[in-house]
């Protein structure tokens, strides 16, 4: 199946805004899905809003891009910017089906119900949900449309993310780290109890936190090093520190390879 994936988190930089500023980051989320997505063996496209000159240049490529599964990924930061793009896509491809996922639609699943321009809205994880929800299109299967998502419990049997959907590493310019740049995520989840993440955190990732092995993290690195040679990274994680054993255990590691590396 042909699947095209839209990021439409425009919200803080707007559209043509790919040019190494704040809003130039990866979505983890998407690439992950993209690498889930193409192991079960469909074409994945990206739509990035931030490489468009606005929503007419948005409408056009919907238009061209035909019948079609549209991916979404919604922060609540970017709801608008999202039901615009879902909306677009309804009026430009009636017959294609829309799916939005992401934190936004994990923790406000009941809000976007009231909305005709999705069709189908998946909490929490999708990186397994994802393919099997298009695994039952393709076989005209009866499906929910809230579709509560299937985590993984071992992350190092996670696809790494898929660094040709965004064209990593084009990651924001950092004045204290030197390009070029990658970024990565070791875990999902948080132990703790802050008011401003909680309860929303363990909606999306449950109520434990999962960890890469330092092991795969480092082959991860080595894997991009090969690929883009990167000067600098950053681990996305919410408390990559609160683990002492897999800091140490991935420092450690880290010289070991550093070495080897030059």
């Amino acid at each position: 199946m042909k699947i095209n994936l839209i990021y439409a988190g425009i919200t803080e930089s707007g559209f043509g805004s790919l040019k190494g500023n704040e809003g130039s980051w990866m979505n983890h989320g998407l690439s992950i899905l993209s690498s889930a997505t193409k192991q079960a063996g469909h074409q994945v496209a990206l739509l990035d809003l931030r490489r468009l000159t606005g929503w007419d240049e948005f409408r056009r490529k919907v238009s061209e891009a035909g019948k079609s599964i549209f991916g979404l990924t919604m922060m609540s930061v970017d709801f608008n910017n999202v039901v615009k793009a879902a909306q677009i896509i309804r009026e430009e491809n009636p017959v294609s089906k829309i799916i939005v996922g992401g934190p936004h639609p994990s923790i406000c699943s009941e809000e976007l119900t009231q909305l005709d321009c999705f069709d189908y809205i998946v909490r929490g994880e999708g990186e397994i949900t994802f393919p099997e929800l298009l695994r039952k299109l393709e076989q005209n299967e009866s499906i929910s449309r809230v579709i509560q998502g299937q985590s993984l419990e071992n992350l190092d049997c996670a696809q790494w993310a898929d660094r040709d959907l965004f064209g990593c590493p084009e990651e924001p310019f950092v004045p204290f780290l030197k390009p070029p740049f990658v970024t990565l995520i070791a875990g999902r989840g948080c132990r703790y109890n802050c008011n401003y993440c909680q309860p929303a955190e363990r909606m999306i990732f449950g109520h434990k936190v999962r960890r890469r092995s330092a092991e795969n993290v480092i082959k991860e690195l080595i894997y991009l090093r090969g690929k883009f040679n990167f000067n600098s990274f950053m681990i996305h994680d919410d408390c990559i520190t609160e683990d002492r054993q897999w800091v140490l255990k991935f420092c450690d590691r880290g010289h070991f390879i550093e070495r080897k590396m030059y």
